[in-house]
């Protein structure tokens, strides 16, 4: 661990000083969503991930300076020691590369009394384990960095109007992991703020934490932005496509300039399908269209479909699966559309079956159109 002050000879000539900034890398995640095999592979994946960040920011041509992990590095204050000494390794990368490491805990991390992050020894690595703002020096640079830990025992509290600290030095950095409630969500569960608040600090770049998609805070003087997680961890709509860090640099007058840099290779994908119009065959066409090898998709089969379409959901999950990492289809179907002319009963169930569902209140309508598709695929199995 580095103190007050942090060495490397070389850098008070250099113009303006390089820095990577990431965040929400939840190594170890449970993945609770998917098959123990998927989950399995995506906690390498995130793995991966993290060692193609120390990649970047170790890069021949335009290597960095610093490296900011603002909060949730880990997916537990209970971290796996097979992660934390993978962590130590990468971590040992970047201090042989003269790459400085500035962390603070999130709130999934969280430092605890006897936790890891008291006991943690990472080479060339400031730790801010305390919730109240501690400020060093990165020497030869003219830098200051500044770091807080969540308070977990008050989550609530608004940590970023309460900074006090001493700058060392004029140009800084603040590395912060809390809700931004400008974000738009609906609850902000981990020290709220707002884009005023970040407005009356003296900082150049506020690395933020906590947020898994790619956020700019827009209109204030200081740059701040949160990269979002390097490595989707679920299917909501924050942890979808392409994920990102910042790289950037602040020059000796302290502007910034800051840049999201895609950096993984799996992503998460979840879409609902209204198969109204639907054929078989052109859904099954429009799957193999949206799947790679490179995905993981949860999809949902939704409207009013023809009776061949709800016969093939059935089977198109394992049908598909080739085509990417992991496929899970479900169905949330309507009433239906066409079906088998020559069929008279199966005709007269669904025209009985549609009048039921039309007429059916909110919470019955689910478990009717549930009947009338497992209907359907009986009918069709027994033709």
């Amino acid at each position: 661990m580095i103190d007050s002050e942090l060495s490397e000879p070389g850098h008070a000539s250099r113009e303006a000083v390089k820095f990577v900034h990431c965040s929400d890398i939840h190594l170890g995640a449970s993945f609770s969503m998917l098959p123990r095999s998927a989950a399995d592979r995506r906690r390498v994946d995130q793995r991966q991930t993290f060692a193609r960040i120390v990649d970047l920011a170790l890069q021949h041509t335009g290597k960095a300076d610093m490296m900011f992990i603002s909060g949730d590095l880990f997916d537990s204050a209970r971290p796996s020691p097979r992660d934390v000494a993978f962590v130590r390794s990468q971590l040992q990368r970047l201090a042989d590369g003269n790459v400085q490491t500035f962390i603070i805990p999130g709130n999934h991390d969280h430092c605890r009394e006897g936790g890891f992050w008291l006991k943690a020894d990472f080479p060339c690595t400031k730790l801010f384990t305390k919730p109240a703002f501690e400020c060093c020096e990165a020497a030869n640079m003219g830098i200051s960095v500044c770091g807080i830990a969540p308070d977990i025992s008050q989550p609530s509290r608004n940590q970023i109007s309460l900074f006090d600290a001493e700058l060392p030095a004029g140009n800084s950095v603040l590395l912060f992991h809390g809700s931004w409630l400008n974000f738009g969500q609906a609850t902000a569960d981990c020290h709220p703020f707002t884009t005023e608040d970040l407005a009356e600090l003296p900082f150049s770049y506020i690395a933020l934490g906590h947020y898994h998609a790619l956020r700019t805070v827009e209109g204030i003087r200081p740059v701040a932005m949160y990269p979002g997680a390097p490595d989707a961890i679920g299917f909501s709509k924050n942890d979808l496509g392409d994920r990102y860090v910042v790289v950037g640099t602040i020059d000796s007058r302290g502007r910034v300039d800051a840049k999201p840099h895609k950096i993984n290779l799996v992503s998460h994908l979840a879409q609902e399908i209204d198969c109204t119009a639907e054929t078989e065959q052109s859904l099954r066409r429009r799957l193999e269209e949206m799947l790679s090898a490179e995905i993981y998709a949860q999809i949902q089969l939704a409207g009013n479909p023809p009776g061949e379409v709800i016969t093939a959901a059935e089977h198109l999950a394992d049908e598909l699966q080739q085509f990417c990492s992991y496929l899970d289809i479900s169905t949330s179907f309507g009433s239906v559309g066409e079906v088998p002319a020559d069929n008279t009963y199966m005709t007269r169930f669904v025209q009985i079956m549609n009048d039921r569902i039309q007429a059916a209140s909110e919470n019955e309508r689910p478990l009717l159109s549930k009947a009338l598709e497992l209907g359907v695929r009986a009918f069709m199995r027994s033709e």
